[in-house]
């Protein structure tokens, strides 16, 4: 059947939330409909989100991790590290730029400089 042909007989309301509400009855009768199929699904979801939730974790603490090696660094060399610069230091959410400013600390005069 083409998606032409389909359109004849089903109908799909333009309102978003009334799409919301179809999509979410038709998917509980599949669910009621065959649950062993829904518990593959559901297992396989619980699954995804675990791995989702682990590279996340992952990808948090390699930033926070850069972001105290920087700071730590800058501190072990005497830089003297004010306020502003901790702050920006902790609001960063890139780790390439953070993996710059760890390289720059090691020689920068000022953290300031390492920061640029």
């Amino acid at each position: 059947m083409s998606p032409e042909t389909a359109d004849d007989y089903i109908y799909v309301p333009d309102d978003p939330e009334e799409q919301r509400r179809i999509k979410t009855r038709y998917t509980q009768r599949l669910l009621e409909a065959y649950p062993d199929a829904a518990n593959d699904i559901l297992q396989h979801a619980r699954q995804e989100g675990i791995k989702e939730g682990i590279k996340e974790g992952i990808d948090v603490g390699r930033l926070e991790a850069l972001r105290r090696s920087v700071l730590a660094v800058l501190t072990a060399r005497g830089v003297v590290v004010g306020d502003a610069a901790r702050a920006r230091v902790a609001a960063a959410t890139d780790p390439a730029r953070l993996d710059a400013w760890l390289l720059a600390a090691m020689t920068a005069a000022t953290a300031d400089d390492a920061l640029r």
